[in-house]
């Protein structure tokens, strides 16, 4: 019977289709490989690329494949220059090519202050981010791997990671490829003891994929101090993961996997820096126990309590414990003392890891020419891992010629003359400001270098501005860049040297540089109002400003890119080189909880004629007569609970409040409509049209500067325009999403909804005879 059974089994694992990614990552130190002296009898000699994928192909896939097997190559690679080497020795399924450049300053500023932090942390050197090479690519590849499923609904059955620089002298079989170090196969070049290579389930992949931030809180402050202070070396990280993480994991129930693969076994991943030599001169905590931010260690206390409900005795005993474990100093730990180490600190050392992140973030670099990642891919990234988190930067994200359309520098430099629009000029290096509108002698009197002129709600004074709205926002936010949520578009215009000087945004902001250069720095580090009040220079006249501003990170931006910065994130723009550099800062409208509840209450809860006084009973009056009962409280409190709680329940009132919030005008926006007529004939020319009569036109377009928004409500849909909504049928949902949409739409596109609706007709006339709509001829 066992034999029968073992001949069902084969026969059922031959006859299995099978589709295996290998995932190939890391770097190399140069073209064609970094095996110096590394290769038997090679006198020195260095193997190159072309050598090492012909037997990356041949042991490892052609070895392993049948009629039954397929393969797909993907690579994460930091080596950009040899794209198009790699891409001529594989059929790459999906690709990432990116520079490093970003994370250096990532490692040098986490924890890099305080007599605990490394030397090499303040100093870095070139060497020491290996384990950023390493660890991240890893992980990467992983993450690539996943989005390349999911955007071609591929679904793979296992995953091989292994480097793009190996040399294999023999055939692989997966079945080699065991989680268990001891089943580990090695391979025989040099004297480095064998590269290791294993073959990955989903949940493993995924428990990669899904940390690419503690990797990078890892790099930032090493656990371990080692004559080569890498994180993870190939051999180590590998050796780590196959020995201690996989093996007990591979054991546990479904839940209790998920659990561990999700929390400890992700930051085990990475933890064992030369982990085959036996060096270890501190516990894996030491450094991070020791952190010297107090905030730091504040937030790792709350996020303990919060998220474990560990009370502060427990969390100051398991850091007691670690510390004292931390005391041996130099001395070398064995591996049962690391392992035990390991397990009793985790969770703290977990929570060290997320507050680190939370005050320091990472800076992200997309490239929109070469990246090979599907854009949904990426709109998930920035979802999960950048919004409201880190800076990101896209080079070549908007289209140069629409760029160059929009950034007209004489007309744009012209609003400054209007009296409807909002203009400020900086002088640096006092950031002093005059406020508009100018004459144009004072603009053409404006020296070589060093001034800035602001231009408020650029889009709805230049509809080639309006127009870049999609492109500018839907690498991060969808291909309708979540219009409801616009606010406007500042223009910069700028000379050499030109700047408003670091500060910080209180909403979100999408910096696209439309012309020229400027160089833009961040501080890696969120600046909350507190902070930001004593850091502040708010001299009369001029800019408000940040003192101590640090640039953690910086890089130049030319035409076409587009810099993210979040909200609170402190940051500085500096024009550079001949003629005037143009800036375009796309903004989101954002609302604290309390102001919005406050706008909200002023509204909603104003008085009406019909309502009963609550405290008007003389049985409440005490003998005293300065003492207030407690029934009044008690009724005064259920009174304020029952009219918030009655207004609140007017689903569709409260719909109508919050579609007319988030459509209603800027507060600069001009008073009345015949300011922004010249506005509307601009826009209306872009369009190839005229502004005619309803019964003459054939399109209709969003005045200049207006909001939609299409609203659900409970019954029916709201359309709102600037400020006021109206409620239409639920049947015409498509065709109030197609009005408040489509900046310009074509008459015979809705012309059904209009003939079959008098209520649709009647709405579109309202919202041409208020303004918000345009009817136009361009025929």
């Amino acid at each position: 019977m066992r034999a029968w059974n073992a001949a069902i089994a084969a026969l059922f694992a031959t006859s299995r289709a099978e589709r295996i990614a290998l995932l190939l990552s890391g770097a190399v130190s140069r073209e064609g490989g970094n095996f110096v002296d590394k290769l038997p009898g090679s006198g020195g000699e260095y193997s190159d690329i072309e050598f090492c994928a012909s037997t990356i192909t041949k042991h490892v896939i052609e070895a392993n494949t049948d009629a039954n097997t397929t393969w797909d190559v993907l690579i994460h690679s930091w080596n950009p220059d040899l794209r198009d080497r790699f891409e001529s020795l594989y059929d790459f399924a999906a690709t990432e090519f990116e520079d490093n450049e970003p994370y250096p300053a990532r490692l040098a500023n986490v924890f890099a202050s305080g007599p605990s932090a490394p030397a090499w942390t303040r100093e870095p050197e070139e060497q020491h981010f290996g384990a950023l090479s390493h660890s991240l690519s890893h992980a990467k590849v992983a993450a690539l791997a996943l989005a390349h499923e999911q955007a071609t609904g591929v679904r793979y059955d296992r995953f091989v990671l292994t480097r793009p620089d190996l040399l294999l002298f023999r055939d692989l079989p997966l079945t080699r490829l065991s989680r268990k170090l001891g089943e580990a196969y090695c391979n025989s070049h040099g004297g480095a003891g064998g590269d290791f290579h294993f073959v990955l389930e989903r949940w493993h992949v995924e428990a990669v994929a899904a940390n690419l931030d503690t990797i990078l809180a890892l790099a930032a402050n090493p656990p371990l101090e080692h004559p080569k202070p890498y994180l993870t070396s190939g051999h180590g990280m590998m050796r780590a993961f196959l020995d201690h993480a996989l093996g007990p994991a591979a054991a546990c129930d479904p839940a209790a996997r998920d659990a561990r693969c999700r929390g400890v076994l992700s930051i085990d991943l990475v933890i064992f820096a030369g982990f085959d030599q036996e060096v270890y001169r501190k516990t894996p905590f030491h450094l991070l126990l020791l952190c010297p931010k107090a905030p730091v260690r504040q937030a790792v206390l709350a996020y303990l309590v919060a998220t474990y409900g560990l009370s502060a005795e427990s969390t100051a005993m398991l850091e007691r414990k670690a510390k004292r474990m931390g005391c041996k100093g130099t001395t070398a730990l064995s591996k049962a003392d690391v392992f035990s180490a390991l397990n009793f600190c985790s969770v703290l050392r977990l929570a060290c890891i997320r507050a680190a992140l939370a005050l320091a973030p990472i800076c992200y670099e997309w490239n929109a020419a070469t990246d090979g990642v599907a854009a949904a891919a990426r709109r998930a990234q920035f979802a999960a891992d950048i919004w409201r988190k880190a800076p990101l930067l896209i080079r070549g994200a908007l289209d140069a010629e629409a760029l160059d359309r929009a950034c007209d520098v004489d007309l744009l430099a012209g609003l400054a003359l209007e009296d409807d629009v909002v203009s400020r000029l900086v002088t640096a290096p006092a950031f002093a400001v005059e406020v508009g509108p100018f004459d144009a002698a004072r603009l053409e009197a404006l020296p070589d270098r060093g001034w800035t002129l602001l231009l408020n709600d650029a889009d709805r004074c230049s509809p080639d501005v309006a127009a870049l709205w999609p492109a500018a926002a839907h690498w991060c936010l969808g291909a309708q860049g979540a219009g409801w949520r616009r606010d406007d578009v500042m223009a910069s215009l700028a000379a050499d040297g030109g700047g408003v000087g670091p500060h910080v945004d209180s909403s979100d902001v999408f910096l696209v540089q439309a012309r020229g250069s400027r160089r833009w720095s961040v501080e890696l580090g969120f600046v909350d109002e507190a902070e930001e009040r004593r850091r502040t220079r708010d001299a009369d006249g001029c800019c408000r400003t940040l003192a101590d501003f640090r640039a953690d990170a910086a890089w130049t931006l030319e035409a076409g890119d587009l810099l993210y910065v979040p909200p609170r994130l402190p940051h500085d723009g500096v024009a550079l080189g001949d003629g005037v550099s143009s800036t375009f800062s796309f903004g989101l409208r954002t609302y604290a909880p309390r102001p919005l509840a406050w706008r909200w209450a002023d509204e909603a809860l104003a008085p009406a004629a019909d309502e009963v006084d609550v405290l008007a009973d003389p049985a409440w009056d005490p003998a005293d007569g300065a003492t207030v009962p407690a029934a009044a409280l008690a009724t005064a409190k259920d009174a304020v609970r029952a009219a918030v709680d009655a207004r609140l329940a007017d689903g569709d009132g409260f719909a109508a409040w919050f579609g007319g919030l988030v459509t209603a005008p800027r507060a600069d926006a001009p008073d009345d409509a015949a300011a922004g007529a010249d506005w509307d004939d601009a826009l209306a020319a872009s369009l190839g049209g005229d502004i005619v009569a309803l019964d003459d036109a054939d399109a209709l377009a969003h005045a200049a500067g207006a909001r939609f928004a299409r609203v659900p409500a409970e019954n029916g849909v709201l359309l709102c325009a600037n400020g006021s909504c109206r409620r239409l049928d639920p049947a015409l949902g498509d065709f109030v999403g197609r009005l408040a949409s489509t900046p310009a739409i074509d008459l015979a596109d809705i012309r059904a909804d209009l003939d079959a609706s008098a209520h649709a007709r009647a709405v579109v006339a309202e919202l041409v005879a208020e303004g918000d709509l345009l009817p136009l001829r361009t025929t």
